[in-house]
């Protein structure tokens, strides 16, 4: 990239106007050097404002050598380990705390598991269908179709039509789920190992049954009475259920029976399938198998965690390296770049003098030309372009400034070389140690 910009001969022929100068001031036939003195003066302005450029850029290459920068670098790198273990030991102190604690619930509940099964005498696992929900489908399915088909046979009790004995139909749909649920209670208590709860459900399961074969034949009774008296059909139902319980007269009545009963025995089907027949079993089992997954998730989690912040402080590790072997290179390049400003002025200036040299020459052809024509008399010019007189360029990389870019480069090599190497391989052995450690806890 171009820095120093070089005032070329026609540049400073126009800035000075030197051609209209010559021809105006043309009044005897010796050259004074006017012009040249003009055209002299803005190229040492102009190399002032270079010259200032070189010495800002040449400090800029100076400060990383002279600065501290780099001995704050290696004091970072010293107490890296200080600054990022202990935030991330803290960190992991909170995911084994939070671990400990569900590891701690999962142990609860499988004692509790173990409790219960030793106690009950239970040699099996749980058995159950993976997902419940479903059974909620066939209830709502068995309702709806019991509903809609003693709709039709009650619509003659309702002053609603079938709107009516739909809705009387829901009711008794309802209310034989309900016996259901209890004739599927009973029967898992029939199944425990106390003999005393076990004859409750026994007994509770020949109640549940008594209740739904009373509430079925009462429908069939009652749906017969609508086709006598529609009025007095609910009081002449349980007149006819009392004498004779099965003298069901009519065929409706009696499919109004065997509806009821099939919906019922497909519902307790289903209730007694939704879980295992063994009473809270299989309860505590998906207790017990929740806090193992959350267990498992969490700790899942944690590894992966862990994981992650096993890299960062590794990746730290080599960033801050990375720096380091930056920080060397920067050295290196603002050497190179010192001695290439050096080199690169040194040329502008051959470029420049060579540049005035060319305007002089071409105004004092110029002059030349015009005194011929003008005053018909041969010019008079002195022998000898004027000086620039430009200082010396200093050298700008001196003795002390070698030494301390050596000073400073060998310092870091050194640390990045022994040093570092050592702290590189104790940080890395602590943080294997720390995470080591929690994942085996």
């Amino acid at each position: 990239m171009k820095i120093f910009d070089i005032l070329t001969s026609n540049q400073l022929l126009k800035e000075t106007d030197a051609y209209h100068e010559i021809s105006s001031s043309m009044t005897q036939s010796k050259y004074h050097q006017h012009i040249e003195r003009k055209g002299k003066n803005i190229v040492i302005d102009a190399e002032r404002e270079n010259r200032a450029v070189l010495r800002k850029r040449v400090g800029d290459h100076k400060k990383l050598a002279k600065g501290s920068t780099i001995s704050t670098k290696i004091t970072q790198v010293r107490h890296l380990e200080h600054e990022l273990l202990p935030n991330t030991e803290q960190k992991i102190k909170e995911i084994e705390y939070d671990l400990k604690a569900e590891f701690e619930k999962k142990k609860l509940q499988d004692t509790e598991l173990a409790k219960f099964k030793e106690i009950n005498n239970l040699k099996r696992e749980a058995r159950y269908p993976e997902d419940q929900r479903k059974i909620w489908g066939w209830i709502v399915f068995g309702l709806l179709f019991e509903s809609i088909l003693n709709a039709f046979f009650l619509a003659k009790a309702s002053e609603f039509g079938l709107a009516g004995g739909f809705a009387m139909a829901v009711a008794i749909s309802l209310i034989n789920i309900v016996i259901a649920f209890f004739f599927a209670n009973g029967f898992r208590s029939a199944h425990h190992i106390e003999s005393k709860r076990s004859m409750l459900g026994i007994l509770g399961m020949i109640l549940v049954l008594l209740v739904m074969f009373t509430v079925a034949l009462f429908i069939g009774h009652y749906r017969a009475a609508l086709d006598q008296e529609a009025e007095s059909a609910a009081f002449e139902a349980v007149k006819a259920m009392w004498e004779q319980p099965f003298g069901i007269s009519t065929f409706d009545s009696w499919m109004l029976f065997l509806v009821t009963v099939t919906i019922f025995s497909v519902v307790v089907y289903k209730f007694c399938t939704n879980d295992d027949s063994y009473p809270e079993y299989g309860d505590i089992t998906r207790k017990t198998l929740e806090t193992r997954r959350v267990f498992s998730s969490m700790r899942t989690k944690a590894a992966e965690m862990i994981r992650r912040e096993k890299e960062l402080l590794n990746r730290k590790l080599e960033e801050t390296y990375q720096e380091l072997v930056n920080l060397s290179h920067e050295l290196d390049e603002d050497i190179e770049a010192i001695a290439q400003l050096e080199s690169d002025y040194r040329t502008y200036l051959l470029q420049q003098r060579n540049e005035f040299e060319t305007f002089c020459e071409e105004c004092r052809k110029r002059f030349a030309a015009e005194c011929k024509a003008i005053l018909e008399e041969q010019a008079v010019l002195p022998e000898k372009f004027l000086e620039l007189e430009i200082p010396e360029l200093e050298t700008l990389l001196e003795e002390q400034d070698k030494h301390r870019f050596a000073e400073v480069s060998s310092q870091l090599r050194a640390f990045m070389e022994v040093e570092f190497s050592l702290l590189r391989k104790e940080f890395q052995a602590k943080v294997h140690l720390l995470y080591a450690e929690k994942e085996a806890a």
